[in-house]
């Protein structure tokens, strides 16, 4: 872990990971500029570094981790920071001048209103939207972009905001981070290999005790070819119903707000609007934890068939093996057009070598 100067703010610190960006970031809170840039792959921790970097802007006491103001923020219920995690594909039209209409308000308390938008890289078509109003925003607003990739979309976007990178990590590093805060040293090894260099899909794996069926469920996946239509169907299905268990919790406990904020509306404390809004959110992030999860899968797929590139013909496993990959490509862009689970399951796993 890399050591950073001791004078950084406490919520720069605790997160314990990417530690050589705190004193960078720490450098800013002065006098900051009008919009950042986090830029780094999937995982790097700049989602997490966004909400730090957030809190200490708002603190009354330059980040110190502990007061209303930062423990509001962290938990994503601050009125002066505002968060669009843009997770369904390009932002919207409607997303973006939401965005920019949170902008325009003045701070309710703290020194500035923090606009957060992450997966900025699929600004797609609003890019001229949001250029004049991240460019020239009220002298107390910041925008916090926070994207994969700075793309030719954004070019523009990009070159007026400060821009701070992060690195992938490295599977040890992941390893140690995740027995840090918790996690079994075998689980955390294997989340370590699977993951990419991504701690946040790392997270994902050791999350909800759900790992080993996750593991054994997927490497059967990979290794065992159905023999019939009905046997692929079963194999569709188990998996499908596994993802239904992992978002359980995260479903009913949007159920239950949207319950309580459908009788605010019944007793004339909140408009429809509101809960047709909130409704779509939910969906959205359902639709998005269910990618998430596949794509959790398909990795441990691939790993699981990554050894045979190493025995007998190195030539044929490449080109099985490049073929799998390119048929896994080819499922995550059908769950994100919205077909069917089990129809993209099916396909896949009818179609191995």
């Amino acid at each position: 872990m890399s050591r950073v100067d001791a004078s950084s703010p406490p919520v720069l610190l605790r997160l314990g990971f990417q530690a050589t960006l705190a004193p960078v970031l720490a450098a800013h809170l002065a006098s900051p500029r009008h919009a950042y840039l986090f830029v780094g792959p999937p995982g790097s921790g700049k989602e997490e570094w966004a909400t730090a970097f957030a809190a200490a802007l708002t603190c009354p006491n330059g980040g110190c981790g502990e007061c209303g103001d930062c423990r509001s923020v962290v938990a994503g219920t601050h009125p002066d920071v505002n968060v669009f995690a843009n997770r369904d594909g390009s932002m919207s039209v409607e997303d973006a001048r939401r965005a920019i209409r949170y902008a325009s308000l003045s701070p309710s308390g703290a020194r500035y209103r923090v606009v957060v938008l992450e997966e900025f890289e699929n600004i797609g078509r609003v890019a001229p939207v949001l250029l004049k109003a991240i460019e020239e925003p009220p002298p107390s607003t910041l925008y916090v972009l926070v994207a994969s990739a700075a793309g030719n979309e954004m070019a523009t976007i990009a070159s007026r905001c400060v821009k701070v990178n992060f690195p992938p990590f490295d599977a040890r590093e992941i390893e140690s981070l995740l027995i840090a805060r918790g996690a079994d040293t075998g689980e955390a090894a294997s989340a370590a290999e699977l993951c990419g260099g991504s701690l946040a899909k790392a997270q994902e794996l050791v999350a909800g005790g759900f790992l080993p069926r996750r593991l054994f469920l997927w490497r059967a996946a990979a290794s065992e070819r159905p023999r019939s239509g009905f046997e692929l169907m079963r194999q569709a299905g188990a998996l499908t119903g596994f993802v239904d268990e992992v978002v359980a919790d995260r479903k009913r406990e949007g159920e239950a707000a949207l319950a309580q904020l459908r009788d605010r509306v019944a007793k004339g404390g909140a408009s429809r609007g509101v809960v047709k809004e909130a409704e779509a959110d939910l969906a959205r992030e359902l639709r998005w934890l269910r990618r998430s999860e596949f794509e959790l899968g398909f990795a441990i797929m691939l790993a699981q068939l990554r050894p045979s590139l190493g025995a007998g013909d190195p030539t044929s496993a490449y080109l099985a093996y490049s073929r799998m990959e390119e048929r896994v490509r080819i499922a995550m862009r059908r769950l994100a057009a919205g077909v069917s689970e089990v129809s993209v399951l099916g396909a896949l796993l009818g179609d191995q070598p």
